[in-house]
């Protein structure tokens, strides 16, 4: 076989070796997703919390939805505490905000920005969240909320338990109707 035969050869193997490398690197992009819409059960009821933003998981093109089925299957804690909406002190049953962020892939959050579904707001920095037990609550004595009772979604922090948190600031923190959550 001549020189010339040779270096064809080579090109042509060298040809094929990149054309497969570059083959399966666009595959890889293809079945690689940061964000899995996915690896989180889907809502099967009415969508009435959705979170967004820096988040590695997701159920949905709009990040994490749920709907009262799923918020109620996740691990649940009671908070009693009493809140300048309400008389005397009342036992909340929801999901710890922080445990909610881990679930739905937003450990990295730095704060998170809490809106009601009347656009009301508030934006709550992560050490708050990580350090008092938080609440994303859904009944209120034994009973789901209404929207007219502050509900279906209020997230309560243990005033009663934490008296440094019973401020105008951490007022403002305790979103009723809560409807989204955008992790930042």
């Amino acid at each position: 076989m001549g020189s010339y035969t040779k270096l064809k050869v080579r090109c042509s193997n060298r040809d094929m070796i990149m054309r497969t490398i570059s083959y399966l690197a666009v595959c890889v992009l293809l079945l690689s997703n940061p964000v899995a819409a996915d690896e989180l059960p889907r809502p099967l009821g009415t969508v009435i919390l959705t979170l967004t933003g820096q988040l590695t998981l997701g159920n949905s093109h709009n990040g994490v939805e749920l709907d009262m089925a799923l918020l109620q299957a996740l691990p649940t804690h009671r908070i009693e505490t009493e809140t300048p909406w309400t008389e005397g002190k009342v036992a909340y049953l929801g999901v710890l905000l922080s445990d909610l962020l881990r679930w739905a892939g937003g450990e990295d959050a730095r704060k998170v920005k809490l809106v009601a579904l009347n656009n009301y707001s508030a934006t709550v920095p992560i050490q708050e969240i990580r350090s008092y037990p938080v609440l994303v609550a859904f009944k209120a004595d034994g009973k789901m909320m209404r929207v007219r009772d502050k509900g279906p979604i209020w997230v309560i922090y243990p005033l009663s338990d934490y008296p440094e948190l019973d401020t105008p600031k951490i007022h403002s923190h305790m979103v009723w109707q809560l409807r989204h959550i955008e992790v930042r």
